[in-house]
């Protein structure tokens, strides 16, 4: 999607809305998604009078094909009650004054839940790691699962928006952690880096079949290890989108036990680093939560049903 600065008539943003200056602020905030989107929520929740939801879509936006909301009833229940059962409240949608027990900003839509239910980030289904969707909220932090966690104390955190991708790497390439957001390193001060072993031996087998997969999945290859750096940033590896960085084979101190041994004081491992606007910004201390952050879909945004039908949408006014 394009957030663009003009359209058709008075048309203008991400959704193509109209001037309506009762409710989008003189056209102040069309441009900015997070903003937009509250601001169309608030006024189906005003104009709501039980009509059919394609109906009050277009009482609101008055676009020149009122014809098209239908295309899409389906999946704003389904976004509609991913939300409901993230915040809390019942779920299940007979028209939007249902939205009435759902907090517009604090802890409500402008939250992880409004962020996880509409761009379809949870922790467990299928992955695109070919696909990357950058995320400015919530700026924040949250605990790794116990089970997945073996580094000493508790369970550190990662940045909330990684912490999809984060758990979905462990689950799926049977890895634990190590180090996430914590002081020492060059890059874990801001919670989108991971250090990671094995979690059921280390065998050289145990080794290749979860962190070697993982770090091929994710793009690198032994030709590029020595460097683990994203070609969009200047490296040598051929990441994926989300990703800028990796420490594997053939990085200094990073590795299976091959080529870190620990006899030698070197603590075998693998490291992943999502992209983000503060990389390193941090060394060896902890810092607060990046501005935005790049994650790639897991859960229902990921499959390829759903893209195929995002790719309907068209025309001149939303």
């Amino acid at each position: 999607m394009t957030n663009i600065s003009g359209g058709d008539s008075d048309s203008t943003g991400v959704f193509q809305q109209r001037n309506f200056s009762t409710w989008t602020g003189g056209g102040k905030n069309r441009n900015n998604v997070i903003d937009a989107s509250i601001a169309f929520y608030l006024q189906l929740r005003k104009l709501d009078r039980g009509q059919p939801i394609p109906v009050l879509a277009q009482d609101v936006q008055a676009s020149a094909y009122p014809e098209r909301y239908s295309d899409w009833v389906d999946d704003a229940v389904a976004v509609y009650n991913r939300i409901h059962r993230l915040v809390g409240t019942a779920a299940g949608v007979k028209s939007i004054k249902g939205l009435q027990g759902v907090a517009i900003g604090g802890g409500g839509l402008d939250s992880l839940s409004l962020g996880a239910a509409c761009s379809g980030l949870t922790a467990t289904g299928p992955a695109n790691v070919k696909e990357v969707v950058t995320l400015y909220r919530p700026r924040s932090f949250k605990a790794l699962p116990p089970n997945l966690w073996a580094g000493g104390g508790g369970p550190q955190a990662v940045d909330t928006r990684v912490w999809p991708d984060a758990v979905w790497v462990l689950s799926t390439y049977h890895l634990k952690a190590t180090a996430a957001r914590e002081t020492g390193h060059e890059t874990h001060g801001d919670g989108t880096a991971m250090d990671m072993v094995p979690a059921n031996g280390d065998s050289q087998r145990d080794w290749d079949s979860s962190a070697l997969a993982l770090a091929r999945g994710l793009g690198w290859t032994s030709g590029c290890g020595s460097n683990g750096l994203t070609k969009s940033a200047g490296g040598l590896c051929n990441l994926v989108p989300a990703i800028r960085f990796i420490g594997y084979n053939g990085y200094s101190s990073h590795g299976d036990p091959a080529h870190c041994p620990r006899g030698e004081g070197c603590p075998p491992h693998i490291h992943v680093s999502w992209e983000s606007n503060c990389y390193g910004c941090y060394p060896k201390v902890l810092g607060p939560p990046a501005k935005w952050v790049k994650v790639f879909p897991v859960g229902p945004a990921a499959s390829p049903v759903s893209r195929a039908k995002k790719g309907r949408r068209g025309g001149r006014r939303a």
